[in-house]
């Protein structure tokens, strides 16, 4: 447990530097093809399972929703997030083992992600307040959820005659 945050159960601090993937025009090709079967193939599998989320919806309406949300944020962990990634740079030979082929070097820029603790904190505080005197509370449903900031920073595509580029 952090010792400068008592709501905090955890904190992970990731930084990742940039990483050269070099992948084959074949490999693509086989991706995209697998990826682009028919929706119909799939269509009874999504029915089903829309059915099962709208079951256990209902389900759960029934219950005491409210008590059940305040158990879980009584037990949830808080963890704070700040993962700082370099992003891979993919490349693509148009011809794999020529090294005077055209290439397409995909830069994927920065990434970052970081939890937003503020909303749970303050849930959190009410709901500890209101127990101790003894007082029901209905706090906002969006409380009980995580809340991240996603940044992807300069993000660019070159096209090179040159695959030197995969050796730096």
């Amino acid at each position: 447990q952090p010792l400068d945050d008592p709501f905090l159960d955890m904190r992970l601090r990731i930084n990742m530097r940039p990483l050269n993937i070099a992948i084959s025009k074949p490999l693509i090709d086989r991706v995209v093809r697998f990826f682009s079967q028919p929706l119909e193939q799939n269509r009874l599998s999504l029915e089903e399972l829309r059915d099962a989320a709208f079951s256990k919806i209902s389900e759960m309406k029934q219950q005491q929703p409210e008590k059940h949300l305040q158990q879980v944020l009584r037990e949830k962990k808080f963890v704070d997030i700040d993962i700082d990634i370099a992003a891979p740079n993919i490349l693509v030979p148009e011809k794999i083992n020529d090294l005077s082929s055209p290439l397409l070097i995909l830069v994927l820029g920065h990434l970052r992600i970081t939890s937003d603790l503020d909303a749970v904190k303050t849930a959190k505080s009410q709901l500890q307040f209101a127990e101790a005197a003894q007082q029901s509370i209905v706090l906002d449903p969006s409380c009980y959820y995580g809340r991240y900031s996603l940044q992807l920073q300069k993000p660019h595509v070159l096209s090179s005659n040159d695959q030197s580029y995969t050796n730096g």
